[in-house]
């Protein structure tokens, strides 16, 4: 879609500051405390999409989104009878990917459009449909 995306702790991830937006999934270590603090001191916004947004890490957050799911099993996270956060994963991976199509459907980007800019070093065996 055209968006410069990077991941916290790769080695090729450059400076974050004003004008960039963190998402942290999940939230409720003391290392995304670490990172959310860092980032807001350097001028990003920071988006949080968890089950608790209730942690300290929600405090730093521009936008919290709770997302149905457990982390540790505890009120008001959602049971399951899941072990530990795969229903919040599972609910984390649908929750983004439908971001991902109102973005599309938003920035009028068409499907021969994201194709072009999934990567090819995966060596998919055939056309995307």
């Amino acid at each position: 879609m055209g968006f410069d995306a990077y991941v916290v702790f790769d080695t090729t991830t450059p400076v974050i500051g004003k004008g960039d937006l963190l998402i942290v999934n999940c939230a409720v270590t003391e290392i995304d405390l670490g990172i959310i603090q860092r980032a807001k001191k350097a001028g990003a916004r920071v988006a949080i999409l968890t089950a608790p947004p209730e942690y300290e890490q929600g405090k730093f957050a521009d936008l919290k989104v709770t997302v149905p799911g457990q982390i540790f099993g505890t009120p008001p996270e959602v049971p399951s009878v899941q072990p530990m956060a795969s229903l919040l994963e599972q609910s984390l991976f649908l929750f983004e990917d439908i971001v991902v199509m109102l973005l599309i459907e938003k920035r009028k980007v068409s499907m021969e459009a994201m194709q072009k800019r999934h990567t090819n070093l995966e060596g998919v065996m055939g056309s995307f449909a």
